[in-house]
């Protein structure tokens, strides 16, 4: 397909975490309607759309969790322009320690480039990145990454090297992604590993894109809760059914 969809995969998996309980949670509710003398057609149909509600439910408190930790995350754990700015040459990358903050690379050369890019319904992102050694011919794991000016392959023959770059160096920092393509072209990660974004809007975007996505996912899941909710009661009020025990959910 060219890319994966990780919201795609977490519903997937999600819903067939989900699946025994629900199963069980629905065979109790319908032995409860035909106890209440309720016919079995009316019955599959009325506990088929709470079911279905309380699934909606449960997923819309889970993307607004991860939506809320998206937004928390950048927010408070990812560090920000301010404070010194520490000079890290390539060559001394495993032997000085590396704090997470405003920093400045030298005496390296950029190796393999890769270009990653996240893409949504309205448009979408790009960012590059490439491991930044004392020489490109290393063959040791990289310590130091470098976020680069690159939006497409087409402008990669016109990069050019630089004497340092400078922005904001996080521990960690790439893309899942990025990781396995580096480590499939040959290119090995050290444990640590920090990353160093040009800016503080490109350190924080990928997560505030997902807090977005997370968001619009929860609206979804809360509108079709409510209108299976208005569905339910219709019926509800269509087979002449009282009493707290029945018409809750």
């Amino acid at each position: 397909m060219g890319g994966y969809a990780p919201l795609l995969t977490f519903f997937f998996l999600a819903g067939v975490t989900a699946c025994p309980a629900w199963l069980l949670l629905r065979r109790i509710r319908l032995k409860e309607l035909v106890a209440a003398e309720l016919g079995e057609a009316d019955a599959y149909r009325l506990e088929g759309i709470r079911s279905l509600r309380t699934v909606m439910r449960g997923f819309a408190v889970a993307t607004s969790i991860g939506a809320v930790g998206f937004v928390l995350y950048a927010t408070f754990m990812l560090p920000g322009p301010e404070g010194r700015i520490q000079t890290i040459a390539a060559s001394e990358a495993n032997a000085v320690p590396i704090v997470d903050g405003p920093a400045r690379l030298v005496g390296g050369e950029v190796g393999a480039v890769v270009l990653f890019g996240q893409s949504w319904f309205l448009g979408g992102d790009r960012m590059a990145f490439a491991p930044y050694r004392a020489t490109v011919k290393n063959p040791d794991a990289a310590t130091l990454f470098v976020q680069l000016p690159v939006l497409d392959s087409e402008k990669l023959p016109s990069f050019q090297q630089q004497t340092s770059w400078s922005g904001i160096i996080v521990e960690g920092g790439l893309p899942g992604t990025v990781r396995t393509l580096l480590n499939s072209a040959g290119v090995g990660i050290s444990s640590p590993y920090f990353t160093l974004y040009a800016s503080n809007y490109d350190l924080r975007i990928w997560y505030w894109l997902q807090s977005i996505q997370w968001a619009l996912v929860t609206l979804f899941l809360l509108a079709s809760t409510w209108l299976l909710s208005r569905q339910a009661k219709r019926l509800e009020q269509s087979l002449n059914l009282v009493g707290p025990r029945l018409a809750r959910s």
